[in-house]
């Protein structure tokens, strides 16, 4: 009894056509999500080598990061941004809530919470920086430290520190002076 013949030869020249193909026609994501300036606090080397063993921080302890302003993102089951929680001196408002109808909207985001974003922080900018535009007072920025669920997609804290600069852009003339923190993800107990 005769075996059938499977030509390989051509699946494999097919194969690695296709894979060329591939490889040469792949463009890598560019955007906003991608590109997302912001600071990380700065590292006590100096005083961690001095420092005896036994006073060493764990290595997994998050930073010290004094921040001016504390921003807590909190979602729904499915990750959508659900409120939006301010801490800080001079801030006007507490917190956000979006309607569950609108949870994981990007318009409604954009063209509602990222404005009231602005309108609650911005305030606080303005006592931080002065009222007019780079009349800083004492200070080169402003620290805002995100406290972000672990449950938040990506795309929300990625709009949200983008309003964020939007107003130090507004308030002190550079987006640069907001220095922004991304605290470890919180449990998602909320």
């Amino acid at each position: 009894m005769a075996e059938p013949a499977i030509p390989i030869t051509p699946m494999l020249d097919m194969t690695f056509q296709l894979l060329f193909f591939f490889i040469m026609t792949f463009k890598p994501p560019v955007g906003e999500e991608t590109e997302i300036p912001f600071s990380l606090p700065a590292d006590d080397s100096k005083k961690l080598s001095t420092a005896k063993p036994q006073d060493k921080p764990p290595e997994d302890a998050p930073p010290k990061f004094e921040a001016d302003l504390t921003i807590t993102l909190i979602a729904n089951q499915t990750g959508d941004l659900r409120k939006v929680e301010f801490k800080g001196t001079g801030v006007s408002g507490n917190a956000i809530d979006i309607p569950e109808e609108r949870q994981g909207s990007r318009e409604y985001f954009s063209k509602t919470v990222a404005p009231e974003i602005a309108k609650s922080l911005e305030p606080a900018f303005k006592l931080h920086f002065g009222e007019s535009s780079g009349e800083a007072k004492g200070k080169d920025g402003i620290n805002i430290k995100f406290q972000v669920y672990s449950s938040v997609r990506w795309e929300f804290v990625s709009r949200a520190i983008d309003a964020c600069r939007n107003v130090a852009k507004v308030t002190a003339g550079d987006p640069t002076k907001a220095v922004i923190a991304l605290q470890r993800p919180l449990d998602s107990g909320n």
